[in-house]
């Protein structure tokens, strides 16, 4: 154990530290975290394992598989309690214990389009429902005992009552259809654990919707029954998403939420995106702009003096973003103060690995720096050109976000002005870049002569004649209130990359820790990966699946862990003594490094490789195939 936690120990013994607070902070800590290895392998099923679900004393671990089994597992014996066959005909995607039901009902969903509750201590079905779709996510919630919410691949969400009659007609409380046409599937969805009127849903595109279902008002006409979200719907999405790249859809990679999960506060939302990253959203901050780059409006800049004035790149593009500064304000710049010992110890270390190439151990060392001392735009300036360098997905945006903050601290950072005009170059977000050129030259003159300007705005002027050329009248419009409710989304407030989720749609990640300490995720690359909430950094990465990790589940109440994929295995993490089975990953920063090229080839390449084929030359045949469904 280590001095924080003694430290820790000894202030709950002397009453100046909260109980309660104690054990949710030690849920899960460093040293736990550290210490995390195998500890069993519960063998039982015959196919891929796609759900896992504790029940709520954390004393029963429930998993369905493609075998159509559910098997309940004993964690303190790592034995079977129960082997039940359902009658589903295809994989079980969800399965839920009901809750005030003493652990005996349980609902699964599955590839037959049908949701059924079964009654473990008699061995029989029900209740049940049908669905037009593949039931991908089950939601249940103790405030509403008796109410299931499935989603399913005919993009509807439905609200099943245990008390209606079995099999009675089902209510529909949304359909994605009707907004976004029949293509549109659902993929995951849940329930806010503090305001459970709160229901977030992900589909299969880079949106994530957040509805009260106290707003959802029917609405009835003589053809068909539909629905008015009007009020009631909130979208999320990273901004340099809002419109899918054509590039994307040329290499067959497509955009997809394969899983939402909200914090045990219930003000944000985790979401991991297929052929992306994970990103984290706050549900409810007033201060997050609506669709601007960052998360604070820069309306909001003010200036150190009435001289100096904040180079202008006001625009509203094509891509609904808008990059406003204005020169109305001060800033309080402490850029003249030095940094603390610790965080210029960060700084010089992190501006030697930059110089190293070692972009994403750079990275890292910023982000432990401004968690330490967020206010100062060096840091940020620095770190958006390691982001620039290292060129993973959605990095050149994350760079534009580091940008505008530096200069929100200090609007005579010219390097991030001219980093800046450079990312928006890259995200073609063109007329902007352009604009912010021109404010660049005229609020400093003495950067006018540079060679690197000329070269950046040579090439925004190129881009601009290529993309007037080609030019089309084409115009994709959304039904209904689709097309309104995504030009109002909002962005996100932090990224964690190095996983790869491109292979299967029911990749999850999870909050670790009762306080939402970390961050995991499966990886198509058999792994699954570990973040610490606050700085994103990359603390650990495991070896869990010999082809594809797609569940894990924490405990409720311990530092454990149940993951499970493409083997028909479950397994148990949990703190260790020196001298276990090491499946610990040493090059963490490999890893992500090989996860960031896997996301980026082919679709069937990727997918190959996962399930141990050579993916070039003479393939050999191994394995059996993945029955999980892809992106």
């Amino acid at each position: 154990m280590d001095n924080s936690v003694i430290k820790r120990i000894r202030n709950r013994e002397s009453n100046s530290f909260h109980a309660h607070k104690f054990c949710n902070d030690n849920h899960v800590n460093e040293d736990m975290l550290h210490r995390l290895q195998l500890e069993k392998e519960l063998v039982g099923h015959s196919g891929c394992v796609n759900c896992l679900e504790w029940n709520e004393s954390g004393s029963i671990l429930v998993s369905g598989s493609d075998d159509t089994n559910i098997i309940l597992w004993d964690p303190s014996t790592r034995t079977p309690i129960k082997t039940y066959a359902s009658t589903h005909h295809g994989n079980i995607f969800s399965v839920k214990f009901l809750p005030k039901t003493n652990n005996h009902f349980i609902a699964t969903g599955a590839a037959d389009n049908h949701v059924f509750v079964h009654d473990i201590e008699r061995g029989e079905k029900i209740h049940g429902h049908r669905c037009d779709g593949r039931v991908k996510r089950l939601v249940v919630t103790p405030d509403h005992p008796n109410i299931i919410w499935s989603v399913s691949e005919d993009g509807a969400i439905r609200q099943f009552d245990m008390r209606q009659e079995p099999f009675a007609i089902t209510r529909v409380l949304l359909d994605l259809s009707a907004m976004c046409g029949p293509s549109a599937e659902g993929k995951c969805l849940a329930i806010n654990p503090t305001q459970t009127d709160y229901l977030a849903l992900g589909a299969n595109d880079q949106y994530v919707r957040l509805y009260d279902r106290r707003m959802i008002k029917p609405k009835f006409s003589k053809k068909k029954r539909r629905h008015d979200y009007d009020g009631c719907a909130t979208y999320f999405t990273p901004a340099h998403l809002h419109h899918k790249r054509p590039e994307l859809k040329r290499r067959g990679k497509y955009l997809c939420t394969t899983y939402v999960a909200f914090n045990p506060k219930g003000d944000e939302l985790l979401a991991n995106l297929g052929g992306e990253q994970l990103y984290l959203f706050n549900i409810f901050s007033s201060d997050q702009s609506v669709y601007d780059p960052i998360t604070e409006t820069l309306t909001q800049v003010t200036k150190q003096d009435q001289s100096s004035e904040i180079p202008s790149c006001s625009a509203i593009g094509s891509n609904g973003i808008s990059l406003t500064h204005s020169a109305k304000h001060k800033t309080q710049s402490q850029e003249t103060t030095p940094l603390l010992p610790a965080v210029e110890k960060m700084k010089l270390k992190a501006n030697d690995l930059f110089a190293n190439k070692q972009f994403s151990a750079s990275i890292m060392v910023y982000n432990a720096a401004i968690n330490l001392q967020p206010d100062r735009a060096v840091l940020y300036g620095n770190r958006a050109a390691a982001y620039i360098k290292r060129n993973w997905d959605g990095d050149i945006y994350a760079a534009l976000r580091d940008c505008y903050k530096a200069l929100l601290l200090n609007p005579n950072h010219v390097k991030a002005n001219f980093r800046l005009a450079r990312c928006l170059y890259e995200l073609r977000w063109l007329t902007e870049a352009q604009k912010c050129l021109k404010d660049l030259k005229n609020n400093f003159p003495d950067f006018r002569n540079s060679r690197a300007l000329a070269v950046l705005e040579k090439d925004v002027k190129i881009a601009i004649k290529k993309d007037k050329s080609s030019e089309t009248n084409k115009r994709h419009v959304m039904m209904g209130d689709e097309s309104y409710l995504r030009g109002l989304a909002f962005d996100y407030t932090k990224r964690y990359c190095g996983h790869c989720n491109t292979t299967t749609d029911i990749k999850e990640a999870n909050f670790f820790g009762n306080n939402g300490q970390y961050i995991v995720a499966g990886s198509d690359d058999g792994s699954f990966f570990v973040w610490e909430r606050a700085t994103t950094n990359l603390v650990r990465v495991m070896r869990a699946d010999d082809s594809i990790v797609n569940c894990l589940q924490p405990h409720p109440n311990t530092c454990m862990l149940a993951t499970s994929g493409i083997d028909p295995i479950v397994r148990l993490w949990s703190p260790l003594s020196a001298g276990t089975e090491d499946r610990t990953v040493k090059e963490t920063e490999s890893a992500a490094e090989a996860n960031q090229r896997r996301m980026n080839e082919d679709p069937l390449e990727a997918m190959l490789l996962s399930m141990g084929m050579r993916t070039s030359g003479e393939r050999e045949e191994a394995g059996e195939s993945v029955s999980c469904r892809t992106n």
